[in-house]
């Protein structure tokens, strides 16, 4: 199969192409709706949450709700695919590759985070913290007969648990491995009563657990798949087809607030803390504990990365039908969103 990528920007390119072309202004006439489901916790989300809170929407003629969720967000594909929200931020999972033989065609129209050395992973596994004391876990290996839980299926977490598995050359049969354990809650009093020896996690909630000493964090994504896209930003196939230059004032939007983020350089700004804060209602000395925010990247969406990921869940038996990546992807919204507004 063949894979395309989108040419990569340079950050200070990136940054010029911004300055230069700035947001369109808002029109006299009403903003036009954009509704976009969101998950508040998601740290990786925070360039939504700060195109809201820093006007650059509105400035590009749109009135954004933004709807929280809780939960994974492959969870959420049957909203997306139904139109009851217009955009969303998501992980790849079965869910997302299986629509298209559903008869859906929710596709993505760019990459909301990404990989990067010096930045903190979203995504991590947690060893417990009488284990690591212990020395019990220090290396996949050790994860022989222990309980490991990948919290939702088909989602980053359970991507990165099975993934530091194989990487022992075990297999899910080699240990206790569930995806049981799927809220912040759940998470600390499972490690708490011992129920789990490692919990896969999301920051800003890794952090959480490693500073009240319920767990210590251990493997990120970085360290066993530093090639894989996490976030990804989605549309319904009709917002897509009706409102295509709405999608694409929105992209702008969200791309202007991530040179933001990449702007502070790996650092917490206050405004940064203060917009996730609001809406992850984190205490902002946790958040301002986790190393960096997520790095945003520049939209990029990596196929490679997505054809990875497809062929991981193909290969498990939970993708029915493989889709081309080059068919699930509209590279449209992307070319258009860096192309200065008239």
């Amino acid at each position: 199969m063949r894979h395309f990528r989108l040419p990569r920007l340079s950050v200070a390119f990136a940054l010029a192409l911004l300055l230069l072309a700035p947001l369109a202004p808002a029109r006299t006439q009403e903003l036009e709706k954009v509704r976009v489901g969101l998950s508040f916790v998601t740290y990786s989300n925070l360039p939504v949450m700060l195109a809201a809170d820093k006007g650059y929407y509105r400035a590009a003629g749109l009135d954004v709700e933004l709807q929280g969720f809780s939960g994974s967000s492959t969870a959420q594909m049957p909203r997306l695919a139904r139109g009851d929200v217009d955009v969303m931020p998501l992980a790849l999972g079965p869910a997302f590759f299986n629509q298209f033989s559903q008869g859906f065609d929710v596709k993505l129209v760019g990459a909301l985070s990404a990989t990067k050395k010096g930045w903190e992973d979203t995504t991590w596994l947690v060893v417990r913290q009488d284990e690591w004391d212990s020395k019990a876990i220090r290396a996949p290996k050790d994860l022989r007969g222990k309980i490991v839980d990948g919290v939702a299926p088909g989602s980053p977490i359970d991507f990165l648990a099975l993934t530091t598995i194989a990487a022992a050359g075990l297999t899910a049969n080699d240990v206790t491995y569930g995806n049981k354990f799927r809220d912040p809650a759940s998470w600390a009093s499972a490690l708490t009563n011992k129920a789990v020896d490692v919990q896969g996690v999301p920051e800003p909630f890794a952090t959480a657990l490693q500073e009240q000493h319920f767990a210590h964090k251990w493997v990120g994504m970085a360290d066993m798949a530093p090639w894989f896209n996490e976030t990804f930003l989605a549309a319904s196939t009709t917002f897509a087809r009706d409102h295509h230059d709405a999608l694409v004032r929105f992209m702008r939007a969200t791309l202007h607030a991530a040179s933001d983020i990449e702007a502070a350089n790996g650092r917490w700004t206050p405004e940064l803390v203060t917009s996730l804060a609001k809406y992850s209602q984190l205490p902002e000395s946790t958040i301002r504990s986790i190393g960096t925010p997520a790095y945003p990247g520049d939209g990029q969406v990596d196929l490679t990365s997505v054809t990875r990921q497809e062929d991981f869940w193909h290969a498990r038996g939970l993708v029915q039908t493989e889709v081309p990546a080059s068919g699930v992807v509209d590279l449209t919204v992307l070319r258009d969103a860096r192309v200065s507004p008239r």
